[in-house]
């Protein structure tokens, strides 16, 4: 098992669970939203990343996760909050998930 995934294996059938996650760049703070089954990894990926897409200068950080236990769930799940583009559903997402001080509502335009 990878830090940062959680498989749980109940009577030989291998369940991977499935994560939308909000990341924020700390130097811009542009919002990226994504799913992944690992978060982990996919947080090393984005820092890593030399895409123009979430390139800027600064490093991701985890900021929201939300559990699913399939792949289907969490991409709806993805675009419903990507759907928000920034408006006041996704400052009050974050603020009731995270409580956090949102200084910059423009998520990243880019599809994991």
């Amino acid at each position: 098992m990878h830090a940062g995934s959680l498989t749980l294996t109940v009577s030989k059938i291998k369940i991977i669970m499935w994560y939308v996650y909000i990341i924020q760049n700390d130097t811009n703070k542009r919002f990226y939203i994504g799913s992944t089954n690992n978060i982990t990894r996919r947080l090393a990926e984005h820092n890593r990343s030399k895409k123009c897409s979430v390139t800027h200068f600064g490093k991701y950080f985890l900021i929201h996760q939300e559990e699913f236990s399939n792949i289907k769930e969490a991409r709806v799940r993805e675009q419903q909050i990507k759907s928000y583009k920034g408006g006041n559903a996704f400052k009050k997402l974050l603020r009731e998930r995270a409580g956090l001080n949102i200084i910059n509502t423009a998520p990243s335009s880019s599809l994991v």
